[in-house]
């Protein structure tokens, strides 16, 4: 449950005239607002509904079932701006969820108290003496909705008795309010997906030794990840000046360019994507950078000062790529010792280099070889080599 608190003193002078169209407007943009957040909270949201309501506490009770098709929920409710109220989920829970009025009401439709009970009736309650009224509410208006993923999400918002019941206008902007708030949380689902892909992508790239460069429409750096960084800053083939990408020598740097001009044009155009590889020089003579430059789709209707346009993707040929020892036992069904071995062997390394790494005799290596060719229907170190390179325990 999350809740936002207004003190009774407050709420006692507070303006009670109808909030405004305008209002109603400023509250729903907060909702949308929230998913959008670095750190994404229904908490301000909140803070917007009990303002709006003129209320002094505004709560969102999320019901998650606790085992596939069983009607047994949990609720988990947070309060915002409540102080001294850490137990109140399985306060609520085990105490209060059974005779709780504003249980399983009908989806979408706003309610107050006095639509199931008369005033006297409802002072005569057990769950409000006994949880409400110790916290000063009187007043409740919910409404309940359903999520497109099977959850619930409950609105509660309250008011002392000191305040009026809430009016038929109150209901009214609470039901608008919801067919945004299912968008909203539609949109924060979305958006998490999107985001855990592309971290997921974003580890896969980092774990196969690639840098990665993107530029937005204007060829300026947006971002670049850690790898990209490290051999920029060696000046390792490439560097960044005013804020752009360039090769070290001038002749590699003028067809790096020419690639990055052609990217952006097919980004800003409706030519097919484009994929260019060229090959960049180093300053100590080392096995040269590969390197891929590639347009990225553009969105028509995505707007900003600054959009992903080109893609720049980069990897040292003489760099390894690091595999789990736990993956590749696990995968090829070797023994620790043999992944060991197949490690050092994935690392470009020698069996005498094997050897003295691993501490062991080269009889004791050809053993534990012959018995990974065993293992891996392969019958020479390259085959087996290749097999490992390839296969997930590079991502791991």
């Amino acid at each position: 449950m999350t809740v936002s608190k207004q003190p009774v003193s407050a709420q006692q002078g507070q303006d009670m005239t109808p909030p405004s169209l305008a209002d109603f407007s400023e509250m729903v943009a907060r909702f949308y607002d929230g998913p959008l957040a670095q750190e994404p909270s229904w908490k301000g949201s909140l803070e917007a509904v009990r303002t709006f309501f003129r209320a002094n506490y505004a709560v969102s009770i999320t019901r998650i079932p606790t085992s596939p098709g069983r009607s047994r929920t949990t609720s988990h409710i947070t309060y915002s701006g409540v102080q001294n109220v850490p137990d109140v989920n399985d306060f609520y829970n085990e105490n209060f969820y059974a005779i709780d009025l504003f249980v399983n009401l009908p989806q979408d439709k706003a309610f107050t108290a006095q639509d199931f009970v008369s005033e006297e009736e409802w002072e005569q309650n057990a769950f409000y003496q006994q949880f409400l009224a110790p916290m000063d509410v009187f007043h409740v208006l919910g409404v309940d909705m359903c999520t497109a993923d099977g959850g619930g999400c409950q609105i509660r918002i309250c008011r002392p008795k000191s305040a009026p019941n809430f009016s038929q206008l109150d209901k009214e902007y609470l039901e608008l309010l919801v067919v945004h708030m299912k968008r909203c949380v539609e949109l924060h689902a979305k958006q998490y997906e999107t985001q855990s892909t592309n971290q997921l992508f974003a580890s896969v790239i980092d774990r196969l030794m690639f840098g990665s460069v993107i530029l937005d429409q204007y060829g300026f750096v947006l971002r670049q990840n850690k790898i990209a960084e490290d051999t920029i800053a060696r000046k390792d083939g490439l560097s960044i000046t005013s804020g752009k990408v360039h090769a070290l020598m001038e002749r590699d740097n003028k067809e790096l360019q020419t690639l990055i001009t052609n990217a952006l044009a097919v980004h800003s155009g409706d030519q097919p994507n484009i994929v260019q590889a060229l090959s960049i020089s180093r300053p100590q003579g080392d096995c040269p950078l590969g390197i891929l430059v590639r347009n990225v789709t553009a969105e028509s209707w995505v707007e900003g000062d600054r959009k992903a346009a080109v893609a720049i993707l980069f990897r040292d040929p003489l760099c390894a790529v690091e595999t789990s020892h736990d993956a590749v036992r696990r995968l090829f069904g070797f023994t620790p010792a043999e992944a060991g071995l197949a490690m050092i062997l994935a690392d470009g390394k020698t069996l005498d280099d094997a050897a003295a790494e691993l501490g062991v005799s080269m009889n004791t290596v050809r053993t534990h070889l012959k018995s990974m060719f065993l293992k891996t229907s392969t019958t020479r170190q390259t085959d087996l080599v290749r097999m490992i390179l390839g296969s997930v325990a590079t991502i791991c």
